[in-house]
C-alpha cells in the first residue's frame, strides 16, 4: 500500500482499537476516561484554533470564538450527581454543536487550507462523539437493574465492532483500485456502525 493508504489503515485501526477499549471498560473506568477525553478535546480545541490564526474570514474568527466555549466547557471539572452531570452534559452539547456546525461551514470555504482543516477536524469531532455515544450507554446502563441489558447491547457492539476490525484487518493487503473500493467500503461500514450504535 501506499503511503497514504497506509495512513488511513492505521487510522482505521487505531478507532477500532481504542472503541474495543472504551467497550471493556466498567462504568467507573469509563467515566474516569470520559473525563481524559474532554480534556483532548480541549487541548485539540486549542491547537485547531491556532492553526486558524492566519484565516482572516468571519467563518474563521466565529469558529475561534466558539473553540474558546468549547475549551471552557471542555475543562469545568467532573460533576457531581445526576442532575449537575445532565446539565453540565447540555451546556457542553450545545457548544460541541455550534463549533461541528462552524466547522461545517469552514469546510465549504474557498481556501484550499481552511477547506482541508475543516475537513481534518470533522472527522476527528466524529471520532470522539462516537466514544462520547458509548460512554451515555455505559452510564444509562450502569445500574445493576440495567447490566443485563448493557451485557446484551455490549455484546452486540462488540460483534458489529469485529466484522468491522476483521475488515480493516484485511484491507491492509490491498492496493490500488481495490484499495479504493476497500476505503469506500470501510467508509460505509464504519458509517453503518456508527448509526446502529446512536439507535441505542
Amino acid at each position: 500500500m501506499e503511503t497514504n493508504s497506509e495512513s488511513t489503515w492505521q487510522e482505521w485501526k487505531a478507532k477500532a482499537e481504542a472503541l474495543r477499549v472504551q467497550l471493556n471498560l466498567g462504568a467507573k473506568e469509563a467515566a474516569d476516561a470520559f473525563e481524559e477525553k474532554k480534556k483532548d478535546l480541549g487541548s485539540w480545541a486549542k491547537s485547531t484554533q491556532v492553526n486558524l490564526s492566519a484565516e482572516t474570514s468571519e467563518k474563521a474568527k466565529n469558529l475561534a470564538t466558539k473553540l474558546d466555549e468549547l475549551q471552557v466547557q471542555a475543562a469545568l471539572a467532573k460533576a457531581e450527581g445526576k442532575d449537575a452531570y445532565a446539565e453540565q452534559e447540555k451546556r457542553f452539547q450545545s457548544t460541541y454543536e455550534s463549533v461541528k456546525q462552524s466547522l461545517s461551514e469552514i469546510a465549504k470555504s474557498t481556501s484550499d487550507e481552511a477547506k482541508g482543516l475543516g475537513k481534518k477536524a470533522e472527522a476527528q469531532l466524529e471520532d470522539w462523539e462516537i466514544q462520547r455515544d458509548i460512554f451515555r450507554v455505559q452510564m444509562n446502563l450502569a445500574g445493576k437493574e440495567a447490566s443485563d441489558e448493557w451485557d446484551k447491547r455490549k455484546k452486540q457492539i462488540g460483534d458489529e465492532l469485529e466484522v468491522l476490525e476483521s475488515k480493516i484487518a484485511s484491507a491492509k493487503e490491498d492496493s490500488g483500485e481495490t484499495w479504493e473500493k476497500t476505503k469506500e467500503d470501510l467508509a460505509s461500514m464504519w458509517n453503518s456502525f456508527k448509526s446502529n450504535f446512536n439507535k441505542s
